[in-house]
């Protein structure tokens, strides 16, 4: 049996982040170092990058055949690395989370989507979506009809606020650290529901970092010819060059530097608001 390729600690791990879906890079670590505690294995602090990077291709050479994968990715905001555990569906769709998820709660995280594409910065204020989505709920919620929605015939902004809330909870959507209300798509979105959203929102709301090509929502965006990047990318590139790769137009120092305080103030704020949770 293919269940049989993965060791003991491997399946106790998978579980793990299962049961958990994201995983940011410090506590992907702690959890890492702890079942190599529990299974009596070895390491040398130097060479454990090495290990759990070996660890996981084990793992996703079994979990491939079940059409899922450990993949990692960057969150915008903070630029903190985090590991996710995705289904690889080549649709990649919103309905492929209607195990998780009623008809109406999808239709909410639907227009979520939407707004938060659509819109000019990446991110929406929280209670501007609220409002939108009550205001439409009845179109909402004939649009899901066929199964019985999870909340009731009368909706309030609460029950709106309760679903979003589930979907951030879920490492869907993430709050704009630093920027109060705001919210914006989870790395776990870009990563998983990347080919719906090239499918369904026409090119001109899609924008790709000229880094890695890959979908950028929350963005650093060159006044020159208004390239785009990621945040976390736009750092790496500021290691070695001030220049814009698109234009060649050189950022500013002020630029630069206000760059890098946003994001070592969002992993900042990140952290203790992860210590805060666990208290």
């Amino acid at each position: 049996m293919v269940d049989l390729c993965l060791s003991p600690a491997q399946q106790y791990f998978l579980q793990i982040l299962l049961n958990k879906g994201v995983l940011d890079q410090i506590n992907f670590k702690v959890l890492f170092c702890n079942v190599m505690k529990k299974f009596q294995i070895d390491y040398d602090e130097p060479q454990i990058k090495n290990l759990y990077v070996n660890f996981l291709r084990q793992i996703n050479e079994v979990i491939q055949h079940f059409n899922m994968e450990i993949k990692n990715g960057n969150c915008e905001i903070t630029g903190l690395s985090f590991y996710c555990l995705i289904r690889r569906c080549e649709s990649g769709s919103i309905g492929d989370l209607s195990q998780l998820y009623s008809p109406i709660e999808l239709k909410i995280f639907r227009k979520v989507l939407e707004l938060i594409i659509e819109s000019e910065t990446g991110s929406v204020d929280f209670t501007f979506v609220l409002n939108e989505i009550l205001s439409m709920y009845e179109e909402l919620s004939e649009e899901a009809a066929g199964s019985q929605s999870q909340i009731g015939k009368s909706i309030t902004n609460r029950d709106i606020r309760l679903v979003i809330e589930k979907f951030m909870h879920d490492n869907w959507l993430i709050e704009v650290i630093n920027s109060p209300n705001m919210i914006t798509l989870h790395g776990r979105t870009l990563i998983e529901l990347s080919q719906y959203i090239k499918q369904i929102f026409p090119a001109e709301y899609l924008s790709y970092c000229c880094l890695c090509k890959d979908l950028v929502v929350n963005s650093f965006k060159c006044t020159g010819c208004s390239a785009k990047l990621h945040k976390y990318c736009a750092k790496r590139i500021f290691k070695g060059s001030k220049d814009c790769l698109s234009c060649k137009q050189q950022f500013s120092s002020e630029q630069i530097d206000d760059l890098l305080a946003s994001l070592s103030s969002a992993k900042s704020a990140y952290a203790s608001s992860q210590l805060s949770s666990q208290s």
